[in-house]
């Protein structure tokens, strides 16, 4: 009797490290090498599933790769990164300056566009600028140049 209540025992306690195992493995991407480990070595197989390097799938091959990984090291291909996507891009300079053309004015434009049409005109030639907000007009080169 005594060797039939030891199997039930057993059974829990390898159900237990399995799952243990596979909760830890979930967490470096590899939740069957957890479970492995844990069904075999118990607490021992927790430690080494916790000490595993982290890894993630290859989108073209689904090979295991380590996160910091360039290249897939299965199929060669270039692994992104989360920063390359989310790359910061500067905000756009404001069109708030307006030009004075043809008796009118116009606009709005960047100051880049302001300089840019005022080197175009001929030598001597002036062009009135305002920025939005203001109410006097100005040259160009006092303005934003």
């Amino acid at each position: 009797m005594e060797g039939s209540a030891i199997v039930p025992i057993l059974f829990v306690w390898a159900l237990l490290c399995t799952a243990i195992g596979y909760i830890i493995g979930e967490g470096n991407g590899r939740p069957g090498m957890g479970a492995l480990l844990g069904l075999c070595l118990g607490p021992i197989g927790w430690g080494l599933a916790t000490a595993m390097e982290e890894v993630k799938k290859c989108p073209e091959c689904m090979g295991t790769v380590p996160v910091g990984a360039k290249k897939c090291r299965h199929c060669g291909s270039e692994l992104a990164k989360k920063e390359d996507t989310k790359a910061v891009t500067p905000p756009p300079e404001p069109a708030d300056y307006f030009l004075w053309l043809d008796e009118k004015p116009n606009g709005p434009h960047t100051a880049a566009e302001v300089r840019a049409k005022a080197a175009a005109l001929p030598s001597g030639m002036k062009t009135l600028c305002c920025r939005n907000g203001d109410e006097k007009w100005r040259t160009a080169e006092e303005v934003c140049l």
